[in-house]
Parts: structure tokens; sequence; C-alpha cells
């Protein structure tokens, strides 16, 4: 069933599916002062076209985001939920599907 996001009609198949992490950049101020900054967030999109989609039928997309313990920056640690967080696509600069 479609859904009314934001006041827009969007496809339903944006909202099914299995959970894909993407790496967001925000065109924002960050907390240690950098110009913009990164956010990891978990989303039903199913591919980086339909993460696309889901950013352009809406004025906020939820994701799950999600932060990294001290041993996965060396990559052998571990990822978890800080909690759902509401985007404003306005100030996103770059998605991409997250590689850890």
């Amino acid at each position: 069933m479609d859904k009314r996001v934001g006041g827009v009609l969007c496809p339903a198949h944006l909202f099914e599916g299995i959970i894909m992490r993407f790496q967001i950049t925000m065109n924002m101020p960050s907390r240690s002062g950098n110009s913009v900054h990164q956010i990891i967030g978990e989303h039903p999109a199913q591919s980086l076209e339909e993460m696309t989609e889901a950013l352009a039928c809406s004025d906020f997309i939820i994701v799950d985001e999600i932060y990294k313990d001290n041993e996965a920056a060396r990559g052998v640690g571990n990822f978890y939920s800080v909690g759902k967080i509401a985007l404003n696509p306005l100030f996103i600069g770059k998605v991409k599907v997250f590689q850890s």
C-alpha cells in the first residue's frame, strides 16, 4: 500500500524490504566544528536508487542512526543503534551505500 509522506504519495516499495546501511553527508556544521558531518543510517530502501526516490518523496526521511564503537573504527568492532532520526533532504549533500 502506498504511503503519504510529507503530503506526497510515495510508492509502497520504498518502505518494504531489507534494511540497508547508508553513509549520509549533511551540509551543516558538526558538533566538533566541521562544516559538514556524516551519519550512518539504516533505511528499508533496497538500493541507492530507492533511497534517492525516498528522499525525493518527502520533506524529512527517518533513518535508524548507527554509531560505531572504538574497535569498529579499526575494522574489528561493533556498530550499534542510537535510535531513529529525521533528516531534512535539503541538507543532504551526498548519500552512498555504507561499506564497513
